[in-house]
């Protein structure tokens, strides 16, 4: 290679190894980097490098495992090469050195698919592409191939069904052929892998199983001739033979009369050959004697046996196989004409057609060889084999042309996009075995962690890797890591965080709530864990934490949520990295309901999400009277024809908004018709002022950053797809059910939060990043081998297929596969895989972290495998019990191996909802009662008593659908008057001959919207309407009197200012409204329901299944006994006592749930739940015994589950009770024919 053309310095100076690295442009070079060794900028400074020698961009190749980590490459070189024009002084040389910068706009530094998209469209012909063909986003790839595989599935149903039968028998129906079809196709396509070559390695398989079976009973044989029978013999000539002496004898006799059945057996599923196993797995001696002896029992016993017994083979298993692959065949060839009509090509297809124009044209092969000069690939643990045969053939052709590629196999953790840790470990293994030296550098120096943390992990990670057991899969070379930041405080910088909630307790709620703990503890505590160098110093100063320092790291999202709710619950601002919520989240739905409402008129439950959203704020009682037009729409459009009509129905403030409403949904629908989807979505943001309600609640700021993200997304989509506004909204409600991943938009550590948020995410999205504080919540998951597919892929053994479930019992074998022995062995290979690949997460999941590491640790149920268990073994506790809080030093402190942890069992308890700064009225008033009233609730059998919480401030956060108390008694009273109401969103008509049997809190202003029932003679009158509305008020007024009143002198000054400023009501009616209202209060204020010391008006969230059951209780007393009175305020017009006993019959459950939600949560029985009818001044009692309370649970929770499942009309049948009928708004809709009560 050419010495420098021009001189360039370096800074910071690279050490030894990253020196070698950069410098050494004449061999082929593999950089094993560790976390944190400056790989990026070695790769930075080794491309400038290439150009200080005189290299062209177009002469050298990048390759990055990431786009985002190609664009951060292009940028840092651009930087560099702008700071090297700067300061050349010479004019020749800026010269060179723009046209340098220059050419970097065409410079190929990608992702290995750029790279194969480069070389396709530059060579169409000879790789056989549509020059024009487009790339497949992978979501939509996947969609595209998920159709095909069940239009290929449903011809094989319908025509083949004979063939795929036995699949269908063993793999659970349908969905999970599709399922293994999806997986195995995605296999044999990422390895390249084609159906012939696998029959014929399935083939092969199927022959070497059959000699594992003779190698495996000579194997027997050897032991028992040199092992089994001299021990036996000697035993039996001593004076007195042990006891298992007899049972060894009976058991050679029995393997010497049994193993010829054996030795012919040709692997095809037969009883009497697995009974024969079962036999003699079942007798085999206890385990005793000599060492010898005891190795031989364990080899019998735990290896020789049990794989003879996972050596069966289905007689037709070969024919399952051929069978399966003509399914494969089917789908790959509709698979990719379904692309070409479509001028596609998906990430497969780049490589593919890549490596096949290679192999077959190597005249192209040897046109990029003589190209190029320098290739370079990062990432290199993550390359699969297919890929390696792209870069082999290009570099092939030319000997001049130099590899330079970088990794670290500890930090392989993508196989299940396809790579292969193997092809990194092979190629270490030549390079290490040049003998040189030369062209294998170790990059071990630390950069990013402090040495605390990195003695932990070396010594933790050294046992881990060099110990772990595999037969089948070798482990990745350990090399420790050497720390450059050592600040020299001392301090333990690994903390084990104990969460010792009762085994009784949700764990992983109590975990999260204690991480949420913790987290308010550094940061508000201002502990000084964080060393960085300020502006201008030489040395790292201790800083105290902030939100944006910390990142919680997890092995699977699949209990994200709980840990988003604690963080929520102290008030602790977060975000989530390439989660799959982002389209669920309050904002983002409000959004898509709003614009469908502009795009669709018709699309009514839209319609009413956006006119109750904080864009119109209407009131259900305004939203009531526009759907008695019909719809919501119809109501809309007469009240732009006739306002008039709605401004005596409506207060003023009520009329003012419909009016808006109206103007803005007409100029929106009209507006949106030519203005761009961008321009649009924001005009209507700026108009409506949502950005500033958001801003006002918890989360203001991540929620308003979101919108901004989706306007953004919108523009993109505009941009890119020339989307329309009903385009968008059908693209967010497929991103929505489809749970397609995006990160909540970034906030800056600027931020009003006091320092950014907690980041949320997963170990791969966290690879490549660093953060101060680093949490790793959930270790106590186990990672036991679990269900490895119905299909497992491996090229050199072919195709492995589950076979159907085989025993009688559990002790006879239960649950062992018949005839699937390939499947076994091939399964028992892709455990070690993830186990080790398991290894490999953790370690990058801990090198994340730059100054602290928390682990959290949990009192696991079962000591199954788990990250935890391992971090707890190696810390010295091989017991839970046996872990203590304090410091607990480890290593050697002399020769700088030494480390300290810290066990913490100790968190404070911050007040939840820092925002609002004070405790919930519920919660000061729960706090008043003594201890020794705590009541331990009984729960039937098999029936958990069910989280409850009080209205929090943010229950729009629990990512749990909702039911309201009056939905759920709608359910009971009619399942068809439900499905219309609440399900299909339908509004109930308002008949004059009769009242509608029951209102809806969660969809009126009334806490319990009674309404007067009017006689049939009453009816005709033309005030009828305002009646009803009357009615309606009168109940609304009465609650909220009772809800505020605490003192009696203050009640006839209250009631004149409500009537006073209450809309909609005439000057002649205020009277006798004043009147009534007097009258009801001191019926009130004379009862015994009517206390200082109450709650009332009081919200709750009752978790009832997969579901939260909402509503509002009048009034909780507290008793002397410890007890809780439940009282229920009814404002009903009461006729009879018949009437009556009716309604007390209809609220009961209402009731019943009630006295529930406040059992639940003050932990106190209810003593009595009462019915207070204020019109005829009466007060009557509910049952709210044990006994149907938790009758009242086990429905509560049945029926919720059930609504889960179930979505036509069909599946809600109407009632019996026709005198329901009667009082029903949905009476012509519903179906019945026929008269009514």
């Amino acid at each position: 290679m050419t010495q420098p053309a021009f001189a360039r310095v370096r800074n910071p100076e690279p050490n030894e190894a990253q020196l070698k690295a950069i410098v050494n442009l004449d061999d082929d070079l593999l950089v094993a980097a560790g976390a944190g060794s400056g790989k990026t900028w070695v790769l930075t400074e080794r491309y400038m490098e290439m150009l200080v020698r005189g290299a062209r961009p177009s002469q050298i190749v990048a390759i990055t495992f990431t786009e985002l980590a190609a664009a951060e490459m292009k940028r840092r070189i651009r930087g560099a090469v702008q700071k090297w024009i700067d300061e050349t002084a010479d004019l020749a040389g800026k010269k060179r050195l723009r046209q340098i910068y220059r050419e970097l706009d065409s410079a190929i530094i990608s992702t290995i698919h750029g790279f194969c998209m480069r070389l396709l469209k530059e060579h169409p012909v000879e790789a056989g592409i549509d020059p024009m063909a487009e790339m497949l986003e992978p979501d939509d790839a996947d969609r595209l191939l998920e159709r095909v595989v069940e239009e290929v599935l449903e011809d094989a149903l319908r025509e083949q069904f004979e063939g795929i039968q036995p699949l269908y028998a063993a793999w659970g129906g349908r969905s999970g052929i599709a399922q293994a079809l999806l997986s195995a196709y995605q296999a044999i396509q990422t390895f390249d892998y084609s159906i012939e070559q696998i029959l014929d390695d399935t083939g092969t398989s199927f022959a070497r199983l059959r000699e594992q079976i003779r190698d495996t009973v000579a194997a027997i044989d050897r032991i028992v001739d040199a092992i089994v029978r001299p021990e036996l013999g000697a035993l039996l000539e001593s004076k007195k033979p042990p006891q298992y002496a007899f049972h060894m004898e009976a058991w050679v006799a029995h393997w010497q009369e049994r193993s010829a059945l054996l030795r012919s057996w040709d692997g095809i599923v037969r009883p009497e050959v697995r009974q024969t196993i079962k036999d003699l797995l079942k007798t085999v001696w206890k385990k005793s004697g000599s060492e010898a002896l005891k190795e031989a029992h364990e080899q019998i016993k735990q290896q020789l046996l049990p794989r003879l017994m996972r050596s069966e083979l289905a007689p037709d298993a070969m024919e399952r196989v051929r069978f399966f692959c003509g399914l494969l065949s089917t789908l790959d060839i509709r698979y990719r004409q379904l692309k070409e009509q479509l001028h596609m090509l998906d990430f497969h297809d780049l490589e593919q057609l890549a490596a096949k124009m290679l192999e077959d044209c190597p005249e192209v092969a040897v046109v990029y060889g003589k190209r190029f000069r320098f290739l370079m690939i990062d990432e290199f643990q993550d390359t699969n084999r297919l890929q390696k045969s792209i870069l082999d053939r290009i570099s092939s052709q030319n000997g001049n042309l130099k590899r330079f590629l970088v990794g670290d196999g500890k930090q392989s953790i993508y196989k299940f996009r396809g790579a292969d840790v193997d092809v990194f470990q092979e190629v270490e293994e030549e390079h290490r075995s040049d003998g040189s030296g030369k062209r294998l550098i170790d990059m071990g120096i630390n950069f990013r962690t402090q040495a605390g943390i990195i003695c932990y992990i070396n010594d933790f990670f050294e046992n881990l890797m060099r110990s772990a057991e595999a037969k089948h899969v070798r482990q990745v070379r350990f090399a420790p890591l050497h720390a450059a930041r050592n600040p020299g405080h001392g301090d333990a910088c690994v903390e084990f965080l104990l969460n010792q909630a009762a085994e009784d307790e949700d764990a992983r709620e109590a975990e999260a709530d204690l991480i949420a703990r913790r987290i308010r503890e550094l940061v508000d505590g201002n502990r000084p864990l964080v060393y960085r160098k300020k502006a201008g110093e030489r040395e790292e100063t201790a800083h105290p934490v902030r939100f944006g320092d910390i990142a919680m790291l997890f092995s699977a999202t699949t209990h994200l949520s709980v840990y988003e709710q604690a963080l929520q619950k102290y008030g602790v601002p977060y975000i989530v990295e390439k989660g799959r919520h982002f389209y669920k989240k309050r904002e983002i739905a409000d959004i898509c309901s709003w614009l469908s409402a502009i795009a669709d008129p018709g699309d009514e439950t839209s319609l009413a999400a956006l006119l109750r959203s904080p864009v119109f704020a209407l009131s259900d009682e305004t939203l009531f009277w526009l759907a008695q037009e019909g719809s919501l729409a119809s109501g809309l459009a007469a009240f732009s024809k006739e306002p008039v009509v709605f401004k005596e129905k409506l207060q003023a403030e009520e009329y003012t908004k419909t009016l808006w409403a109206v103007e803005k949904l007409a100029e929106w629908r009209e507006s949106c018709r030519f203005r761009p989807l961008a321009d649009f979505l924001r005009s209507i943001l700026d108009e409506s002022g949502y950005l500033q309600v958001l801003l006002a609640g918890f989360g203001g700021e991540q929620r308003y950053a979101n919108v901004l993200k989706l306007v953004d997304l919108a523009e993109e989509m505009q941009r890119r797809d020339g989307y329309g506004l009903g385009q968008f909204v059908k693209h967010l409600r497929r991103m929505r059910d489809e749970e397609v991943q995006e990160t909540e938009a970034q906030l800056g550590s600027g931020s009003g939060t006091g320092g950014g948020a907690v980041r949320l995410m997963t170990v791969h999205a966290s690879k490549g990043l660093e953060f101060p504080v680093v949490i790793l919540p959930d270790l106590k998951r186990s990672i036991a081998a679990g269900d490895a597919g119905r299909c497992i892929i491996r090229p050199g053994m072919g195709m492995g297929l589950k076979g159907e479930r085989f025993g009688d019992s559990a002790s006879e074998g239960a649950l062992e596969v018949q005839g699937d022995g390939l499947y076994h062995i091939m399964k028992e290979q892709e455990n070690e895989r993830e186990l080790l690949e398991e290894h490999r997460k953790l370690y990058v999941a801990m090198t994340r972290a730059r100054d602290y590491l928390i682990l959290v640790m949990t009192k696991p149920k079962t000591d199954m495998p788990s990250w935890q268990k391992w971090i707890r073994q190696h810390a010295g506790f091989s017991k839970w019990n046996d872990l203590v809080p304090g410091l607990c030093e480890k290593g050697d402190f002399e020769t700088g191996t030494g480390y300290r942890i810290f066990i913490n069992t100790e968190v404070g308890h911050p007040e939840a909802d820092p925002l609002n700064n004070r405790k919930k009225p519920w919660e000061l008033w729960r706090d008043k009662f003594p201890d020794n009233r705590v009541l331990s609730l009984p729960s039937p059998a098999g029936t958990p008593v069910p989280a409850l919480l009080f209205s929090a401030g943010n229950p729009d956060g629990l990512p749990l659908p909702m039911l309201s108390a009056s939905a759920y008694m709608a359910y009971r009273t009619c399942q068809r008057r439900f499905y219309l109401r609440y399900l299909f969103r339908l509004p109930e008509m308002r008949f004059p001959n009769g009242q509608i049997l029951s209102g809806d809190p969660a969809n009126g202003n009334l806490p319990d919207s009674e309404e007067m029932e009017v006689e049939a003679g009453d009816t005709a009158q033309p005030d009828t309407p305002r009646r009803r509305m009357h009615a309606d008020l009168r109940g609304t007024l009465v609650h909220e009197m009772f809800e505020h009143l605490r003192e009696p002198e203050e009640t006839t000054l209250w009631i004149r200012k409500q009537v006073e400023s209450a809309r909609g009501i005439r000057k002649e009616d205020r009277a006798a409204l004043v009147e009534y209202l007097e009258s009801m209060a001191e019926r009130y204020l004379k009862s015994p329901w009517f206390r200082t010391e109450s709650l009332r008006e009081q919200a709750f969230y009752l978790k009832a299944g997969s579901m939260l059951v909402h509503g509002f209780i009048d009034a909780i007393l507290p008793e002397e006994d410890g007890s809780l009175t439940v009282v229920d305020f009814k404002t009903n017009e009461i006729r009879s006592g018949e009437q009556m006993a009716e309604l007390v019959v209809y609220y009961r459950v209402q009731l019943q749930l009630y006295a529930l939600a406040a059992q639940s949560v003050f932990q106190r029985p209810v003593g009595r739940a009462v019915l207070f009818f204020l019109d005829a001044d009466k007060s009557v009692d509910v049952d709210v015994s044990s006994e149907s309370l938790d009758s009242l649970r086990i429905d509560l929770r049945q029926t919720c589950n059930k609504l889960l499942e179930r979505c036509t009309i069909e599946s809600y049948p109407m009632t019996e009770d026709l005198t329901v009928c009667g009082k029903c708004g949905y009476r012509t809709l519903c179906g019945r024919n026929g008269s009514f009560v």
